[in-house]
């Protein structure tokens, strides 16, 4: 077997393994769905880090280049209740566990 074939079935029997022990992403509700929408209207996009449902509103927390947000999206209306807006840019080690939260997020979300 030449050895470029033997780099691809290499490649392509660890990626597979890879898919077969994934876990399934968590699908978002319409209801965390619309509070991730009103989220990102408010932070302009970003990455989404984490969401939270409390008995009253939905927690969307947001990296948007160095200023990290965590806005409540209240469940009866549907429209923002709060913004809370921190500026990150001189904290690299914050920003990176930020970005390493919403990776996972990401990994494990359907949103």
């Amino acid at each position: 077997m030449k050895p470029q074939l033997k780099w691809l079935a290499a490649a392509l029997l660890l990626t597979s393994s890879l898919a077969a022990t994934a876990e399934p992403q968590r699908i978002a509700t319409d209801d965390e769905q619309n509070a991730i929408r009103m989220a990102k209207r408010i932070s302009h996009g970003g990455l989404l880090v984490s969401t939270d449902k409390d008995w009253f509103n939905w927690d969307v927390n947001i990296l948007s280049g160095c200023t990290y947000y965590r806005i409540e999206v209240s469940h009866s209306t549907g429209q923002v209740s709060s913004v809370k807006k921190d500026k990150l840019c001189g904290n690299p080690e914050a920003l990176r566990e930020l970005r390493a939260q919403a990776a996972e997020f990401r990994r494990t979300t359907n949103y």
